[in-house]
């Protein structure tokens, strides 16, 4: 295989854990009381400041994930408590951390954990998004997104969505209903950064705690766009409402559908996906594709998608295998197809290659 040459690209610029809360507290996001000491006997005198517990982490702009490399000491109940943990976590400091500090900050206590954050999406432009957190983050998968900027109308919905299948945002365990107001004026604020600020690609809000019913920000990370030096805001323009619905018309309401890797076998999905555009009344123009040629619940079928007419379709339903997808997307695109839902195997969950093929 010949070898690629080497291509400079601007990487992305993350702002430390510190920098990130500033921000966001800029924006009106609570979030909980810290401050960022350069050493160990300053650390002791911020605590004694916020007062008793408090936590301290091992902060910089290249210090991500800090739980990983056990670089916070949460529960520290006195200066000496402060002093061992501080002293400790200076010594975990690896040359390409940089420049780091210790953020010390109050212990924020709650039984119930949420995520929020910012993605900026190529399509639909900065969404926000609001999870459950904590243990049951990955076992519930319960997230909600919307597209910013957001209405507290808009927000409300998010969190009445994420209610329906979450009571623990009721009363719990002898403590308040999560205060939908203060969540949503959460999400709002979000929104508007991610309207406002062009620089800002995305921003990850884990834990938000809901400490007496109201949301405090406990850790954050914000993550700005390749090549930014400093963060200026940036207004951005909204699409008009026309362009967006234009550009996701193929997926939804599109002319025509190619089914490729249509089949004859009950248990396939190609057999599925051709069934049921046939059993719910798709009034499109419908292009079953299958290698052999053989006829498909009565209907006849292409042996290359090559052989559909040009702009008769703009949606391809893929259920052929991962190997081929590639080149059959591009034969798609010959022929004018805008949109693809993709329902292969063997992607990033078969392994390397896997994945490989998947990016």
């Amino acid at each position: 295989m010949r070898a690629e040459p080497a291509i400079d690209r601007p990487t992305e610029v993350t702002l430390s854990e510190h920098a990130s809360t500033t921000l966001l507290a800029g924006c009106g996001i609570p979030v909980a009381r810290a401050a960022l000491a350069r050493d160990v006997e300053e650390a002791v005198r911020v605590a004694d400041g916020l007062g008793y517990p408090v936590v301290v982490k091992l902060c910089g702009a290249t210090i991500v994930h800090k739980t990983e490399r056990s670089l916070v000491r949460v529960g520290l109940a006195d200066a000496a408590a402060v002093r061992r943990a501080a002293t400790a976590l200076l010594a975990l400091a690896r040359p390409a951390d940089g420049d780091v500090g210790l953020l010390v900050a109050e212990h924020v206590a709650g039984r119930r954990e949420l995520i929020a954050g910012l993605v900026r999406d190529p399509q639909f432009g900065p969404c926000v998004m609001l999870g459950l957190g904590g243990i049951f983050a990955e076992a519930l998968g319960a997230v909600v997104f919307a597209a910013a900027p957001l209405t507290s109308t808009e927000a409300g919905a998010m969190l009445a969505d994420l209610r329906a299948r979450l009571p623990l945002l009721g009363p719990f365990r002898g403590e308040p209903a999560v205060c939908t107001g203060a969540v949503g004026a959460v999400l709002v604020a979000l929104g508007r950064l991610g309207d406002e600020r062009a620089d800002v690609r995305s921003v990850d809000v884990n834990p938000l705690i809901v400490r007496d019913g109201k949301p405090v920000a406990a850790d954050a990370l914000v993550v700005l766009e390749p090549g930014t030096t400093s963060p200026p805001p940036t207004a951005r323009a909204p699409e008009p409402a026309e362009t967006i619905l234009e550009r996701f018309r193929p997926l939804f309401h599109p002319r025509g559908v190619i089914v490729a890797g249509a089949s004859s076998h009950p248990g396939k999905f190609g057999f599925v996906a051709f069934h049921n555009l046939l059993r719910f009344g798709f009034r499109g123009a419908l292009y079953p594709v299958n290698r052999d040629g053989a006829p498909i619940l009565g209907h006849e079928t292409l042996r290359d998608v090559s052989e559909v007419p040009r702009g008769n379709a703009d949606l391809v339903f893929v259920c052929t295998p991962s190997a081929v997808n590639a080149a059959l997307l591009r034969a798609c695109a010959e022929v004018g197809v805008r949109a693809a839902f993709v329902a292969s195997g063997g992607y990033r969950e078969a392994g390397e290659e896997g994945a490989a093929r998947e990016r």
